[in-house]
């Protein structure tokens, strides 16, 4: 019908470029569309996404930390701490948390890191450390020389993804919480392959994403099961022995524990990150104590990661997202803390979520633990910044989503304050609305907001579990979504786009779904399940639409970027963990400018990254015409 591919082609090209006609008007279009998709879907492979740039992370000084996780104490008293962010261990004295020295930097040779995150010492004053982003264990000797590695990329014996914590028995023998394989992998002293145990799930003796292990002093493994929130028990040989714990806030529950830690007296402390304490049980999973609470002054915790003790019983304890270590004595009581992150221009805090102007001229970033917001040129250069923690008119607590109008004006998803700021582009505040509850126009915990093109917008309720809909003023017009797992449900929604056409995408956590509904929240179609193929999810956080129609989504913990249609047709991805130039360490928020550029928050990375769609730029131009 069409004849040769290369006559309509040239024919298609001569017609653009001379406003001559290439048959009938009927045929002319057939023959249009049929050309313009033959030249999208090819330029996708022939032009694939490119790295561009990086923003938003400065270079480190000794004693500042990034996200620390692991931590540990040597043979000769000093403490070891996972520099995770900054791929290197430093080394303090226990006293007063002096600089003592550090190792390694970004890569992937010996002795050099990508985001590790664990850390153990046996008998003899080895070291291992959990090389997360390469996949694999490194070793070194006591005096911090390297010594050997094992392991690589894979679900196989001996191989690993996103391996998270280690622990080492009296016997030399090396446990592993390969977390995305959900599994404890037992190794020996030299890197020689043992055992395994652990399958995904929540049955007995199963994991969903096992990030702590520990040796108890009665020889029994203890795994920190985090995503399912509790604790496992097991012999040496893997054998389930007992469990407790379950999701919640009260003594004995848990909100994603990262750690267990055993103590001499035999005990085992679990770090309760999202409950920014720590719990203490007998062997038998009875509660002992507990002490900490959310907060950035002494004592109080912000996401911690690790839990060390020495030969006195003090603990020191890697306070996550206040980049800082905190000592405590064997009463529990605040000793001393040190580190920080740095926060001069441009320096980001754990950011959040980004948006694109209407011009693609500047692109806005929630610093969230900064309770900020800062704006940059399309380059990465920084313009301004306005916000500090508070609950004022200029003021943000922790805030999460944004998104920008179609005159410039900035809107702000001021989480923790439970409503939505408005500024002008240059941060000038204008309004405000929303309240703590569960009525039309209150909010419990909003994460993201978009905006459509009549101006209406659009905000992930998370807490309540639903989206609601606004005119341009902040008035109230329609909700959707309750709790669930069926179509038009939701479990933990933190993101949404809206594309040209009006639909509406949410990226749906806990179901591990993308969403898609018309503008008046009429459920149209879902796609995604949990898993790591493509078209597969661990926890979609960020969405984003081009001009196309095709949605992008972050896929957290698989550390990629994937493309799809606006059906949920799977199309391309990118990425992988690490820390090096289109790697990610835990992408969170996306967006799309008119242009074809993409904009990535690598969340625990601190920064923004910039891709280049090439074949949306080159053929973008084409479409408009």
């Amino acid at each position: 019908m069409f004849g040769s591919p290369r006559r309509w082609i040239t024919s298609f090209f001569r017609g653009i470029m001379l406003r001559k006609p290439i048959g009938t008007p009927v045929k002319m279009v057939y023959e249009v569309l049929l050309i313009c998709f033959l030249l999208i879907s090819t330029a996708r492979d022939i032009y694939p996404q490119s790295f561009v740039s990086r923003w938003g992370s400065l270079p480190p000084g000794n004693s500042q930390l990034k996200i620390p996780f692991g931590i540990a104490v040597d043979i000769s008293g000093k403490i070891l701490v996972v520099d995770s962010g900054n791929h290197r261990i430093q080394v303090f004295n226990a006293a007063d948390g002096a600089y003592v020295s550090q190792w390694g930097s970004l890569g992937t040779g010996d002795g050099q890191f990508n985001f590790p995150m664990g850390i153990a010492v046996d008998t003899s004053g080895n070291i291992y450390v959990v090389d997360s982003g390469n996949s694999r264990i490194q070793r070194f000797k006591p005096d911090l020389s390297y010594d050997f590695q094992w392991g690589s990329f894979g679900n196989g014996n001996s191989q690993f993804n996103w391996p998270c914590g280690i622990a080492i028995d009296s016997a030399g023998n090396v446990y592993v919480a390969d977390a995305s394989n959900h599994r404890i992998q037992k190794f020996d002293s030299g890197g020689g392959y043992l055992t395994q145990w652990g399958t995904l799930g929540t049955g007995n003796g199963q994991f969903n994403f096992p990030k702590g292990v520990a040796v108890g002093t009665d020889g029994n493994i203890y795994v920190a099961d985090n995503l399912n929130d509790r604790l496992q028990k097991f012999n040496s040989s893997g054998d389930y022995l007992a469990q407790w714990g379950s999701r919640g806030g009260n003594t004995g529950q848990f909100r994603s524990p990262s750690t267990v830690t055993a103590h001499p007296s035999g005990n085992v402390f679990v770090v309760d990150s999202e409950n920014n304490r720590i719990q203490e049980f007998n062997t038998s999973g009875i509660s002992q104590g507990q002490w900490g609470s959310a907060g950035t002054g002494d004592g109080a915790f912000m996401n911690p990661q690790g839990l060390a003790f020495d030969v006195s019983g003090n603990s020191y304890i890697t306070d996550g997202y206040n980049h800082r270590v905190q000592k405590f004595n064997a009463n529990h009581s605040f000793s001393a803390k040190w580190g920080s992150l740095p926060n001069s221009n441009g320096q980001l805090n754990l950011p959040r979520s980004v948006a694109v102007d209407p011009t693609g001229s500047y692109i806005y970033v929630v610093d969230t633990f900064n309770h900020q917001i800062q704006k940059f040129g399309s380059n990465g250069s920084f313009i301004t910044k306005w916000g500090s923690q508070g609950n004022g008119n200029n003021q943000f607590n922790l805030p999460y989503g944004v998104a920008v109008d179609a005159a410039g004006n900035v809107l702000v998803a001021d989480t923790f304050n439970n409503r939505i700021l408005k500024f002008s582009s240059n941060g000038v505040y204008l309004s405000q609305w929303g309240s703590l509850g569960t009525g039309p126009g209150s909010f419990d915990n909003p994460h993201a907001l978009a905006i459509d093109s009549s101006g209406f917008i659009y905000v992930v309720d998370n807490e309540n579990n639903r989206v609601q809909k606004f005119n341009s003023n902040g008035d109230y017009l329609t909700q959707w979504g309750t709790l669930g797992a069926g179509s038009g449900h939701f479990n933990d929604p933190n993101a949404i786009t809206v594309d040209d056409f009006g639909y509406v995408y949410v990226a749906d956590r806990k179901n591990n779904l993308i969403q898609k509904f018309s503008s008046e929240g009429v459920f149209i179609t879902q796609w995604g399940t949990s898993g790591s193929g493509d078209g597969q999810f661990v926890f979609p956080m960020g969405v984003a639409a081009d001009k196309l129609g095709n949605i992008y989504v972050a896929d957290l913990l698989n550390n990629r970027i994937q493309e799809f249609s606006s059906s949920g047709s799977f199309n391309k991805k990118w990425g992988s963990l690490g820390g090096m130039n289109g790697q990610f360490e835990v992408p969170i928020g996306i967006a799309v400018d008119r242009s074809g550029f993409l904009y990535a928050v690598d969340w625990f990375g601190c920064s923004v990254q910039k891709f280049d769609l090439q074949w949306q730029r080159l053929y973008l131009p084409l479409l408009r015409r």
